[in-house]
């Protein structure tokens, strides 16, 4: 999907909303056709105009077509409750007099700016719905300090002036359940707190890795998401069945950054809003509270191209990286640890983290054809499609600050020509150890001067915030994190939203 340069959604400062609104005019031509896009909106029944909070989770306003056709103009006014809530519920980051982003004193409004160049429509039980993902903005037009999608913009186009373009390829796991009620039977929570989740059981037995059988039962629910995703740019390559109970495995062809973090916004939205009414539940959980259950993770595939079009990751042997590549995969490396906390954003995610799990990284390194490295180069049998492919993510991670934090650590390395250190022959064995629980992500991301440069001091305060009071919530309730048991709390925290 093409987008502009010219900032997020690329607005501009021209023209001023209608009514009474002082806002700068959020429509862009260069991000999308607004008559094209308020034609297709008079079929729909309700516009979606949604964001990713920093937890990476969907927040949205559902429009009549006529309000949204005036949200072109003005933008669309949201609280700014779940940029301060942790996980829980919980108000993390201060809205009162000590609030150290002015705007959310009194939880005062934000604007989401509407990004057409996201527009696309859905059909489920016949019912046509349009969405479209916009950018946080204060309410004199500038880009929200917590905004996530901010960072990856800002990330993108320091690459940009290097000369270079990222290009992004998805690999995400999930699990796909059984709700063992047709409605709601779960306990609501309050705040700070969350109730029992809704019962689920798994659909198959699993651990037939790659079955046919197990695949197929599950397409004709997945299939109806191709054609929206397509409009995104998002063009399917595989879905397979992995080791887990009902655990599935889908994968994309490789796109640009923005495109890529705005396809798994959306596609796990979906695929948690529309498997709901076949009795059926999708979870993200790095470890779903299931009998039997494997981890899943969010490998992101990672190349670039030059201004020119032509690939910079490959050498001139078949199959080796150049010198680029090299720098780009020694930058991954050095950061990893400094940025877990982007990748692996829950308390939940860290289960993955222990030797048992041999195809899970938990120290830092890189190998060529080793999924148990955290960094595994690979080109699939296609020498010249050389990439790196960071196995460190969990699928619950924010896409736009996951994928930020993997092109500012490459692009980091390659300006700083960083030599890449040899080959992990062992790589569970070797190197220095990813942080094994949230807590010691949230204090090796806390002290870290790159990860305070790459989203802003204010965001940088915020995450610590909310990851340290979603931390703190879990140890008072659960005492010490188990690999490989998920609590009750996590549980509770987790089951329903992630």
């Amino acid at each position: 999907m093409k987008r502009d340069d010219r900032g997020e959604s690329g607005a501009t400062a021209s023209g001023m909303g209608a009514g009474t609104s002082t806002r700068p005019g959020a429509v862009t031509s260069g991000a999308g056709d607004p008559a094209a896009v308020l034609a297709a909106a008079r079929t729909v029944s309700v516009v979606h105009v949604l964001y990713g909070d920093p937890h990476g989770i969907a927040r949205s306003k559902a429009l009549s077509p006529g309000a949204f056709a005036d949200a072109l103009q003005d933008g669309v006014d949201f609280s700014p409750g779940p940029l301060v809530f942790d996980t829980g519920h919980a108000i993390a980051v201060s809205i009162d007099d000590t609030a150290f982003v002015g705007e959310l004193r009194g939880a005062g409004d934000m604007v989401v700016v509407p990004d057409l160049g996201t527009w696309t429509v859905t059909e489920s039980g016949g019912r046509r719905v349009g969405w479209v993902i916009g950018d946080e903005r204060l309410r004199g037009g500038d880009p929200h300090p917590l905004s996530s999608r901010r960072v990856l913009h800002e990330t993108v186009r320091r690459a940009a002036r290097h000369g270079w373009t990222p290009v992004i390829g998805i690999e995400l796991e999930f699990y796909l359940l059984r709700r063992l009620h047709e409605h709601y039977a779960g306990t609501p929570g309050g705040f700070g707190v969350q109730g029992l989740p809704e019962p689920v059981a798994v659909i198959d037995g699993g651990y037939q890795f790659n079955s046919t059988r197990l695949l197929e039962a599950a397409l004709d629910l997945l299939t109806p998401l191709w054609e929206p995703l397509e409009a995104l740019g998002a063009r399917l390559r595989t879905v397979e069945h992995e080791s887990g109970p009902g655990q599935l495995e889908i994968t994309f062809a490789p796109q640009d950054a923005l495109a890529a973090a705005d396809t798994v916004l959306l596609l796990r939205t979906w695929l948690k809003c529309f498997t709901r009414p076949h009795g059926l539940h999708v979870s993200f959980m790095g470890l779903p509270a299931v009998d039997h259950g494997d981890p899943s993770g969010w490998h992101l595939h990672q190349s670039g191209l030059r201004a020119d079009g032509t690939p910079w990751f490959a050498g001139g042997a078949d199959g080796e990286l150049g010198p680029e590549g090299r720098s780009y995969v020694a930058g991954l490396v050095r950061r990893a640890a400094d940025f877990a906390l982007l990748s692996n954003g829950t308390v939940n995610a860290y289960h993955r983290f222990a030797p048992e799990h041999a195809l899970s990284p938990t120290r830092l390194g890189w190998a060529r054809e080793d999924r148990g490295a955290l960094i595994r180069v690979a080109d699939g049998g296609a020498p010249h499609s050389v990439h790196a492919e960071n196995r460190v993510g969990d699928p619950t991670a924010n896409p736009y600050l996951y994928i930020a934090a993997q092109i500012s650590s490459g692009v980091e390395g390659v300006v700083d020509a960083l030599p890449l250190g040899p080959e992990a022959r062992r790589p569970q064995q070797e190197g220095e150890s990813l942080p094994r629980d949230l807590g010691e992500a949230v204090e090796r991301f806390e002290s870290s001067k790159a990860a305070r440069e790459l989203v802003g001091h204010d965001l940088h305060r915020a995450l610590v915030e909310l990851k340290r009071s979603e931390w703190n919530r879990f140890t008072e309730a659960a005492g010490e994190f188990h690999h490989g048991r998920v609590s009750e709390w996590e549980a509770c925290e987790y089951s329903d939203e992630y």
